[in-house]
Formats: structure tokens, C-alpha cells, sequence
């Protein structure tokens, strides 16, 4: 095992931050792996997870088991880390500019195609190593500008890291959720292994969802290679995604044994582990769909909510899955299901305002194609 410190300039005189990472195993002989948590630091379930995975890397390694490379960063986001307001941690957002961390991540698509014109050649090993020397390159001259805030500074680091890896997996929680997984179309069925291990109730694939989060960061500039170079010169260099353990309260000593153990055995499955893990019990049913299928039923009036349907609870279109309740005009709106689907998310208070999520359905038809902004802030 070897460990890294890689150090963030803070804004004012005796501000600093630094993240912490760990390499297990080596480039010979399987893939590259990279895995986060708590990038939203209050979301702690991944975090929980890779502290119980850690000691198995390390005995893999120490035993020849591992036939790749494993990269965790078990904390991603230590300014978000720091931050309390009125004694409650507010991990999600950035209090300087009240930006979601997971959000506005890299952009550096038309700056490689520059770097890259005439530099390509019939191997496209060759070319998917040159194409990572030119991400690095670009990452550090972004990380050079004196001027940049350490909010960018953290995005940059986390890119410049993880774009070395052929599988990132950023680790994740909802407010109140079963196990799902957002990832990209291109990296299906490449993290199927994945789905299976985690028991994702429902797996959400797109190109683009909206907001530019980090996974997306580290698929999108080989696709656009693709595009505009060829496949056959340009591969899939990188299969990245989402992982959402469940919701912030489901932080245990089983929960994270259990995540653990599915994502040993997803490096089994991809061939860096060599060893047998066995496969925990599948869900019931699970959803693979567009991430346009994803419903968001949204309040259309503030007040307190009373679910008929919970999270795991399949519905059908037009059912009822929640009452809204306003205490100062003793009146009921009802809310309805806009697709038939398996609920797998929903807020963990029961207090909304007009706009609030109230719960999502993940279906089987698009529902909301066109919609520009396909997660939640």
C-alpha cells in the first residue's frame, strides 16, 4: 500500500486542506480502480464502506491477490467535512458559494481534441495512454492558476487522480433510499457486475443528466474523442458512476460490511481481486432504464406529508403515494404516482415546502425527455 497527500490552497492566511488517498496493488496484469466517498460530506454510508474494504485490500495485497490497481480516497471532500452551521453538518453544498459539490466538475473535451490532432496513432492502447498524459497535463495547468478557489482546486484534484483508472465508482447516498446506481449509457453493460453486486433496485443510465457531476466528468471527454477521432483509435477508456448506498441514516456496522463485500467482489468480477465472494441476495425486482424514466413528484404545496407508499413499494400509474397535509387550513392534497414504477427514494422529513421532492419512481418508459436537468440540486 502506498499513501498519497495531496495538499488544496486555502483563500485566507491559515486556511489549508489536503486529501488523503491510498494505492493498493499495482498496473500489472488487471484494470484500474477508483473509489470515493463523501465527495456530499454528510453522506457517509460509502465512507463507512470502503473503511471495512480497506483491510481486505490490504490483506489481498499483502497475500498476491490483487492483479490491478485499487485507489481509495475514503474522505473527498474535506472542505465539506469542516462544515457545521448552527451545529448540524452541511456537507452537500459549498457555504462559500452555496454550489453542490458533485456539480460544475471538468470540462476538457475541446481541449483534448486540440492536443490531440496529428498525435494518434493505429494502436489504440498507445493512444488511451497518450490521451491520459494529455488529462493529467491539463489538469495541472488548470491546478497552477493561483486564482483558483479550493473548491476547483478539490474538483481538479479528484479529476486529475481519478482519470488515470479504467472503473471510478463515486460513492453516494439519498435522504431515504434503497441501493441505486446512475451511470452512463456507454458504460453499460461494462458495470452490469456492478448492479448485481450492490442489489440496485434501479440502475439510470445517461450521457448527459444535467449539472455536470463528477462521474460524467471522467466518461464524457472519451466519448467526445470518440466522436471525433473513431472508435478504433479512441477506446472506452474509462466506466464511471454513482454508486447511492441507501439513505444518510443507514450508516451500521452490517450496511457497510455488506457494501464492502459487494465491492470486493465487483474487483473480483472485473478481474483485480483474485478471489471467490459470494453474491449477497438479489432484490426482489429491479429497474435498468433511462434516466429520463426517473419520476420526481414534486409538491405543489408546502406542509406535512403522509405517505401511503413507501420506498421498495411498486405503483401503478395514477395511485396514490402520499398525502400533503396544511395544519393551518386542515386541508389534504393528495399526490399521485405519474408512472407505473418502483419507488426507490424519497425525503427523510416528513416537512416540504412548494417544489419539494415528495418521492421518486424509477420506471421503464421516458418520461421526461427533454428535461435539461435530470438530477436534483
Amino acid at each position: 500500500m502506498q499513501t498519497f497527500t495531496l495538499n488544496l490552497g486555502g483563500m485566507v492566511p491559515g486556511e489549508t486542506y489536503s486529501l488523503r488517498l491510498r494505492q493498493y496493488g499495482s498496473d500489472k496484469g488487471g484494470p484500474s480502480v477508483y473509489m470515493q466517498a463523501a465527495l456530499h460530506a454528510d453522506e457517509l454510508p460509502g465512507m463507512a464502506a470502503l473503511a471495512m474494504l480497506e483491510p481486505q485490500l490490504l490483506a489481498a495485497e499483502s497475500a498476491g491477490k490483487l492483479c490491478g490497481r485499487v485507489t481509495v480516497v475514503p474522505m473527498a471532500n474535506p472542505i465539506g467535512a469542516r462544515q457545521f452551521i448552527n451545529g448540524r453538518h452541511q456537507g452537500r453544498f459549498d457555504v462559500a458559494d452555496s454550489l453542490n459539490f458533485n456539480r460544475h466538475h471538468v470540462a476538457i473535451d475541446e481541449q483534448l481534441i486540440e492536443r490531440l490532432e496529428g498525435q494518434l496513432t493505429e494502436s489504440a492502447d498507445d493512444n488511451a495512454a497518450f490521451v491520459r498524459v494529455q488529462m493529467a497535463t491539463i489538469a495541472q495547468q488548470a491546478l497552477d492558476d493561483p486564482c483558483l478557489s479550493v473548491a476547483d482546486q478539490l474538483r481538479w484534484q479528484l479529476f486529475k487522480v481519478a482519470s488515470n483508472h479504467q472503473y471510478v465508482l463515486d460513492l453516494h447516498c439519498d435522504n431515504h433510499a434503497l441501493v441505486h446506481l446512475y451511470a452512463s449509457d456507454s458504460s453499460w453493460p461494462a458495470l452490469a457486475p456492478l448492479h448485481h453486486r450492490i442489489g440496485s433496485v434501479a440502475t439510470m443510465l445517461a450521457e448527459v443528466s444535467g449539472g455536470d457531476p463528477f462521474d460524467e466528468a471522467l466518461v464524457r471527454p472519451w466519448l467526445a474523442l470518440q466522436r471525433h477521432f473513431g472508435e478504433t483509435k479512441i477506446p472506452m477508456g474509462c466506466h464511471s458512476c454513482t454508486v447511492e448506498f441507501r439513505g444518510s441514516n443507514d450508516v451500521n456496522p452490517d450496511y457497510a460490511e455488506q457494501d464492502a463485500a459487494a465491492l470486493l467482489g465487483f474487483l473480483s468480477d472485473i478481474g483485480v481481486y483474485q478471489g471467490e465472494v459470494e453474491h449477497h441476495a438479489a432484490p426482489k425486482r429491479s429497474v435498468i432504464a433511462p434516466l429520463t424514466a426517473m419520476s420526481i413528484i414534486r409538491a405543489t404545496t408546502g406542509g406535512m406529508v403522509l405517505y401511503d407508499k413507501d420506498i421498495g413499494d411498486w405503483v401503478l400509474t395514477g395511485e396514490r403515494v402520499a398525502r400533503i397535509h396544511d395544519p393551518l387550513e386542515q386541508t389534504w392534497l393528495e399526490v399521485f404516482a405519474d408512472q407505473t414504477g418502483l419507488i426507490y427514494g424519497r425525503p427523510i422529513k416528513n416537512w416540504v415546502r412548494r417544489g419539494s421532492v415528495v418521492t421518486k419512481i424509477a420506471g421503464e418508459q421516458p418520461v421526461r425527455v427533454g428535461a435539461v436537468k435530470l438530477l436534483t440540486d
